[in-house]
């Protein structure tokens, strides 16, 4: 990497520092800002306690309560678009039938009408 790491670029590569999937320059540069940063040191000890106390745990499944509760909030935003209790339309699926029936017809007429065009 060879350029010196900032606090912002420092936090970019946290996850990354925490994992072991920092190339090698990379971790130097950033080891160098460690040394001499205090906030950044502080930032990266929170994120290791943070993810060292997640580590281990299965997944969250969240109760049934906040689900409801969640359901019913992104229903309200969304003034009905999501989570909302629609009666089904048809009209898609009837416009879709009636436009083959008339392509078939279509094909129809014009089958029966080539031959007659054709006779002498």
């Amino acid at each position: 990497m060879g350029a010196k790491v900032d606090h912002a670029r420092a936090e970019e590569l946290f996850s990354d520092y925490v994992d072991g999937e920092l190339a090698a320059p990379e971790r130097a540069a950033l080891d160098e800002h460690l040394a001499g940063c205090e906030r950044c040191r502080g930032e990266l000890a929170v994120l290791e306690q943070t993810l060292g106390s997640m580590r281990g745990r299965g997944p969250i499944t969240p109760s049934p309560a906040f689900m409801d509760e969640l359901r019913e909030q992104i229903h309200t935003r969304s003034r009905g678009r999501f989570f909302g209790k629609r009666p089904r339309s048809y009209r898609l699926e009837i416009i879709s039938v009636v436009t083959l029936l008339v392509a078939l017809g279509i094909y129809v007429v014009l089958s029966m009408a080539q031959p007659l065009l054709f006779v002498r």
